[in-house]
């Protein structure tokens, strides 16, 4: 991956950096493991959790098969292979973390994005015809077709596109980071002992 820093010499430990609440700080100093429950979605994105769960229900089910799912965690907990990205808000605290390769699914942060934004993954041609396909239908956001049932045929076309999130896992975890904007790392928890530094 680029920074010798970053893997150790087996490729097996990782740092990985994830801004969480005090809350989730004080619940690893009490050397208890942390899970993602999905009322913290629901109260973080009060105004469109609907559409967000649809994504994070997504990514609970299409990344339990890169690497399985604990029963406890109901969504990911996110970390960044650089610091900058991870963007901790006011009292927030930045977790300086050594996670096994074996624990994480990578994914580009921006893909991410567009997933959350109700956009399809793809090349501009995929993109294309699939908002020809919201025009001809006369649908004005993307949000429409995660927030009704009135469009199953596009949602399964949006999610199946979707799929291509988990394509840079592999060739991340080999060193190849290229066509990757910002590399997000998506873990089940967090572990105590994973724990390098809180700042």
């Amino acid at each position: 991956m680029g920074d010798s820093q970053r893997v150790d010499s087996a490729g097996k430990l990782v740092t990985l950096y994830s801004a969480q609440r005090q809350a989730v700080a004080d619940i690893l100093q009490r050397g208890e493991t942390y899970y993602v429950k999905k009322k913290y979605i629901k109260q973080k994105y009060v105004e469109v959790s609907a559409v967000f769960l649809s994504a994070y229900e997504w990514y609970a089910r299409q990344a339990g098969e890169v690497v399985p799912k604990p029963e406890q965690a109901e969504s990911g907990v996110w970390a960044f292979i650089d610091a900058v990205n991870a963007q901790p808000g006011q009292g927030d605290k930045l977790l300086v973390l050594e996670v096994p390769e074996t624990e994480i699914v990578f994914f580009d942060m921006l893909e991410w994005n567009r997933i959350l934004n109700g956009q399809p993954l793809g090349d501009e041609k995929t993109r294309r015809h699939y908002e020809e396909q919201l025009q001809m239908q006369g649908i004005k956001s993307e949000y429409e077709v995660l927030s009704t049932a009135f469009y199953p045929l596009l949602k399964r076309e949006l999610m199946d596109s979707w799929k291509a999130l988990f394509r840079h896992d592999g060739p991340i975890k080999e060193g190849k980071e290229h066509g990757v904007a910002h590399v997000q790392a998506g873990l089940w928890l967090i572990r105590p002992e994973w724990i390098k530094e809180i700042l």
